[in-house]
């Protein structure tokens, strides 16, 4: 099952959303010029808080996301130890963000995925689950991904373009106790938004209707940085 990391930044409150989204552009660039990162990502793409309506369904928790795709066999060790990213791009991130990366970032395991594999959609629905009792191993992310199959047979808004269930296995610190991440990408923005205000048939419901959740937190994200 491919492993991700998925970052949930706040950004460095000096900038503004637009100022923060075109200092993460820049701060993204530093990675080209580490040749050990493009090994051990394969996939790129950071999101922002941008262009959506205030909603008591949409949170701000944070000022966007990124999902990363690691390359098999890497470990999340080998960027945060990484010489080049030590001397190149941990030196920028308080310039970006209001935290170091490593300490805004879940690793991830995906556990379930539906819908086209086309990476071109540009509008997403982050939901962030903490699950009351949960507990990961291997047959809990077994058990869930086949309800998450057996539930979803049926096909889902013709909106969803796809869908991705992860099981969190690291969390950097109390404050980001998430145990499932759910990317849900659309084609508009007005269609994220008739998803994320009304009752649907996707993951993120299923699991709420099987698990007692705790927690939930949901992002409407725009995509501002697309890595392949």
């Amino acid at each position: 099952m491919p492993k991700h990391l998925i970052y949930l930044p706040k950004r460095n409150p000096n900038l503004s959303i637009d100022e923060f989204i075109t200092a993460w552009k820049e701060h993204s660039q530093l990675g080209k010029t580490c040749s050990n990162v493009k090994k051990f990502i394969t996939n790129a793409k950071q999101c922002a808080r941008i262009g959506y309506p205030r909603s008591e369904n949409i949170s701000e928790a944070y000022d966007g996301a990124a999902i990363l795709t690691l390359s098999e066999g890497t470990q999340s060790a080998q960027i945060w130890d990484d010489p080049e990213v030590l001397a190149i791009m941990k030196p920028d991130e308080l310039r970006v963000f209001n935290d170091y990366v490593k300490n805004f970032t879940l690793e991830t395991t995906s556990i379930f995925k539906k819908y086209s594999s086309d990476q071109t959609h540009s509008h997403c629905l982050i939901h962030l689950l903490s699950i009351n009792g949960y507990q990961l191993s291997d047959q809990i992310n077994q058990e869930l991904s086949s309800l998450l199959k057996h539930q979803s047979k049926s096909d889902g808004p013709d909106i969803i373009k796809q869908e991705i269930v992860h099981a969190v296995t690291h969390q950097p610190s109390d404050l980001y106790s998430y145990d499932i991440v759910v990317e849900t990408w659309f084609d508009s923005k007005e269609d994220a938004l008739l998803f994320v205000n009304k009752k649907n048939l996707s993951a993120s419901s299923i699991l709420a209707e099987r698990f007692a959740i705790k927690k939930e937190i949901k992002l409407l994200l725009t995509v501002t940085h697309n890595r392949t």
